[in-house]
């Protein structure tokens, strides 16, 4: 009874394409349209007009057509379909939706498995990952698509805490209540797909990474990723919470200053001994709240955590922080007899990446589900 009732749960198959080859989509709609419980939804995104009638065979077979003239990209794609499926619910209902890509990279047995993962764990996200870290992957993925996708994997890591085996993957399950804030992400082309996973680790959505086959047609030819201009919007996207980051903290040093001038002007004749170290420590409160506030809310996105476990947890960093560099420097200037501030200065640096990390993975954890691998 179980089974039958899940094989009544419609999904819909929402797929991207841009001039595809018409074998390798004509034959992905034709396997897929074979299961009654599958919806193929086909977004043209603006491909050529001498390709318009793979789109039209691709109808005939019985899928549905978005089609525009203008070439958006991937992720206007993608929204645009999501907007589709959301828009006409008396057709699709409250369906899942699986995206996959047109070029022949995902298997109909991969989008099977990836809906198998999302009606087992109803709500989920569910990735559909290939391993770029096995020996097998040296053999079958071409070396740029190996390389840059074992460095943002990495990149991520370190970013936002998630280790994620395959950051890039097209094949991607997206429950019914996620649609809505899927078309709110921003981002017309593959910067998009980065910043939907960097959504669902920020709203703590549970993750479920399930294997699939490595599949790369004629070393990839097909692709419309643009090497260098993608890659560079990609980590763009990545490295956006630290460069706020580091934004935040040159403002809290900014305000830090400015506070003591301005206080230590006002408080020199009311308190002639005693207004330097006064006016230090009030200045470095107000540049501290503002560094906790502005992290917490722009950076790591905790504005609902509790308010004041986060701030004893940000003095403890901050006290443990200011210790290390004091002992650090210490140390150093010691054994190497180095000039003092350009030790300060290498020191300081590698502790902004540990406060980075600590605040991260501690002060404004807000204890995330793990990424689940099936």
């Amino acid at each position: 009874m179980q089974e039958e009732k899940i094989k009544d749960v419609k999904t819909v198959v929402l797929i991207p394409a841009l001039d595809p080859e018409r074998g390798p989509l004509l034959d992905l709609v034709s396997k897929l349209l074979s299961y009654d419980f599958l919806f193929v939804l086909l977004v043209d995104d603006g491909s050529s007009k001498e390709n318009k009638i793979i789109f039209e065979e691709c109808k005939s077979l019985g899928c549905e057509l978005v089609s525009y003239e203008e070439n958006r990209g991937k992720g206007y794609a993608l929204r645009r379909g999501f907007s589709e499926i959301l828009s006409k619910k008396e057709f699709y209902g409250e369906a899942d939706v699986i995206t996959a890509d047109s070029d022949g990279q995902h298997t109909v047995e991969d989008i099977l498995k990836v809906r198998a993962e999302m009606l087992a764990h109803r709500g989920a996200f569910v990735l559909g990952v290939r391993d770029f870290f096995s020996e097998e992957s040296n053999k079958n993925v071409p070396p740029k698509s190996l390389k840059g996708n074992r460095f943002t994997s990495k990149l991520f890591k370190f970013m936002y805490g998630r280790w994620m085996a395959d950051t890039q993957t097209g094949l991607r399950g997206i429950p019914y209540s996620l649609l809505d804030e899927a078309t709110k992400i921003k981002g017309d082309r593959y910067q998009y797909e980065m910043k939907a996973l960097i959504k669902a680790v920020r709203c703590d959505v549970e993750i479920i990474e399930t294997p699939i086959e490595v599949i790369y047609v004629d070393n990839n030819k097909g692709t419309h990723f643009r090497p260098i201009r993608d890659s560079l919007k990609i980590i763009g996207v990545l490295i956006s919470q630290f460069l706020k980051y580091s934004l935040i903290s040159l403002s809290s040093s900014i305000l830090d200053i400015a506070a003591f001038t301005m206080l230590s002007a006002m408080l020199a004749n009311v308190i002639p001994t005693e207004h330097i170290i006064v006016s230090t420590f009030i200045a470095r409160g107000i540049s501290g709240a503002f560094n906790f506030l502005m992290n917490k809310r722009v950076v790591f996105s905790a504005g609902n955590t509790a308010l004041l476990p986060g701030i004893i947890k940000y003095i403890i960093t901050a006290v443990l922080i200011a210790s290390l560099s004091a002992l650090l420097v210490n140390g150093l200037f010691s054994l190497l007899h180095w000039n003092k501030t350009i030790i300060k200065i290498i020191v300081d640096t590698l502790l902004f990446f540990l406060s980075y990390k600590l605040q991260q993975g501690w002060v404004f954890n807000r204890h995330p589900r793990q990424t689940r691998k099936q």
